[in-house]
């Protein structure tokens, strides 16, 4: 069997369409439908590639659909979605941060409070006696 007969390790369809020819004929268009609309080539071809990589995993049912480009850039746009919804709320999550506060700054514990919180080495001996453990 050689390889252009192939369609990904799954039986060819009665139709005789295989992922190959659907690749053969969209991934070009669907590259620049998606630089469209990521603005970034290389986004693009990750985002198109991503949408051949599921279409490999569903096997027949990708295959059964009547408009193979169209599910393709649906697919890929909704992988673009996603990716740009996760670095967005990604985005947000890190500016709700707040940084670490300086121990010793303003609003630090008072100075008795810090020795018995800190490590019991820099105590005196009566205090060390005094921690459990």
């Amino acid at each position: 069997m050689d390889q252009e007969s192939l369609a990904f390790g799954r039986p060819e369809p009665r139709d005789g369409t295989t992922l190959r020819d659907v690749f053969d004929a969209s991934y070009k268009k669907l590259v620049v439908q998606l630089y469209g609309v990521t603005g970034s080539l290389d986004e693009a071809e990750d985002r198109s590639g991503e949408a051949f990589v599921r279409a490999a995993a569903s096997g027949r049912r990708f295959l059964a659909v009547d408009n193979h480009e169209a599910r393709l850039r649906t697919t890929s746009i909704n992988a673009h979605r996603s990716r740009w919804r996760k670095l967005r709320n990604g985005r947000a999550a890190r500016a709700r941060m707040l940084p670490p506060r300086d121990p010793a700054g303003p609003g630090a514990a008072p100075r008795c409070h810090r020795r018995v919180a800190g490590p019991a080495g820099g105590a005196t001996a009566r205090d060390r006696a005094a921690l459990p453990g």
